[in-house]
């Protein structure tokens, strides 16, 4: 289970709350036994890398292991700026993004790690317990930056949404990034997508779902609706069969599911009893 990493909700930001992602994923942890925990994926600007890689480090310790860091340059400004959190320009994101994913498998190793760069300086800092079994997830499009990033320093690159030629295009460009860096072996890079999901037994129960959030949704335009069909999972079984055939044929080995309708739970069943086998695959333990 991934959650966003968000201190102002998405479409109610005055009238919805948001719970901090790290000590929400740190209670799970508690509670479950097998899930894998994560964030997709949390904003560099919003904590300093040496609090983050803490909160993860004791994410994974109560999990034991089970725990994933998502983390991307952030892009909703109104959100930093109602907290105080910087936004620079893109470029500068990017710039933060770099050093803290350095800075963050420093930290990872266990063992005494320094660090001096243009936004931040680390002396002799260790993390024990060591957070080795932690993955480093890149979300994104997979523009010329991050696939370079990703290449460097991840585990896995996510991407946000889109429709499977997009995918397939942004998958392409990071292959390309980690062949021109010669990536030692062993070290291969899982490729996922993060999308919203519809489905239902029924194309009534499909419209039905729908309705239900575009309203949670605050009523997305024509445009945003016809940009959600080609890029969701939506439809009967057959039909996200269909489409989840189509994102695994562009080079998605892993996929994350948007529920955004978390008390509808004979969705899930429907997904986990019938969708998933029938892609001959199984969900993560």
């Amino acid at each position: 289970m991934f959650r966003s990493d968000h201190y102002l909700s998405l479409y109610a930001p005055t009238a919805r709350g948001s719970l901090d992602a790290w000590s929400t994923i740190a209670a799970l942890a508690a509670c479950t036994k097998r899930i894998r925990l994560g964030t997709l994926v949390s904003p560099v600007m919003v904590r300093h890398p040496a609090v983050l890689a803490r909160q993860v480090a004791t994410a994974s310790a109560i999990s034991n292991g089970r725990v994933d860091l998502g983390l991307g340059a952030g892009w909703y400004a109104r959100e930093h700026e109602a907290h105080g959190f910087s936004f620079p320009s893109t470029a500068d994101r990017f710039a933060c993004l770099g050093e803290q994913l350095e800075i963050l498998r420093g930290l990872f190793t266990g063992r005494p790690f320094s660090y001096s760069g243009q936004l931040y300086t680390l002396r002799d800092c260790t993390f024990l317990p060591n957070p080795s079994k932690v993955q480093i997830i890149l979300g994104g499009k997979g523009g010329p930056r991050l696939a370079a990033l990703v290449a460097t320093y991840a585990d896995e690159f996510n991407s946000d949404q889109g429709t499977p030629a997009e995918v397939r295009i942004r998958i392409g460009r990071v292959r390309a990034a980690i062949k021109e860096q010669g990536r030692p072996p062993g070290r291969g890079i899982t490729m996922s997508l993060m999308t919203g999901c519809i489905v239902g037994r029924t194309r009534a129960q499909v419209r039905e779902r729908l309705s239900q959030v575009s309203a949670r949704m605050s009523n997305p335009s024509a445009d945003e609706l016809a940009r959600m069909r080609v890029s969701w999972i939506i439809g009967t079984p057959s039909e996200a069969l269909e489409r989840l055939s189509e994102f695994q044929a562009a080079g998605v080995e892993r996929i994350m599911l948007q529920h955004h309708l978390p008390e509808d739970t004979e969705m899930l069943e429907l997904l986990a009893g019938e969708i998933i086998p029938g892609l001959g695959c199984s969900t993560h333990p």
